[in-house]
């Protein structure tokens, strides 16, 4: 596809979107929220953690990223996958797996995004932030006034 998104687009043009979407990449996070939620089925709780990029992801301004985690199961096997993504993002946030789930609000994380395959945006592989990525958002900051 053209590298103009600007330019007209007719229904009958063909195209070749294999270099479209969500790359996979890294940026530095502010955890804006978190909820705790029943899961649907009822059986367990689901933790909802928002996550707003600090610079444009991708060319986008105010890139928002979700996880879902199942936090709590009748099953424990099931909830053992989220709690491990849990304690991984502690660690990176806190420096140890100790911690609280409101303690992450207005907390800063590095984390790699990218798109599945149904095209939803997923974010993990999370990472404390860098001084350099630390310098690079202040940095933004001041250019942008804040």
């Amino acid at each position: 596809m053209s590298e103009n998104y600007a330019d007209s687009l007719s229904t009958e043009q063909e195209l070749d979107l294999s270099g479209e979407g969500l790359q996979r990449t890294r940026a530095v996070f502010e955890i804006t929220d978190t909820e705790l939620n029943p899961s649907k089925s009822g059986q367990g709780t689901v933790l909802h953690i928002s996550f707003e990029a600090t610079e444009p992801v991708d060319e986008i301004e105010g890139f928002r990223a979700d996880s879902w985690l199942t936090v709590r199961h009748v099953k424990k096997a099931v909830a053992k996958g989220g709690m491990g993504q849990l304690k991984r993002l502690f660690i990176a946030v806190f420096g140890t797996p100790e911690g609280s789930i409101s303690g992450l609000v207005g907390r800063q994380v590095s984390a790699e995004v990218w798109e599945d395959q149904e095209g939803f945006r997923r974010i993990g592989r999370y990472q404390p932030v860098t001084a350099e990525e630390g310098a690079e958002t202040e940095m933004a900051a001041v250019a942008v006034g804040l």
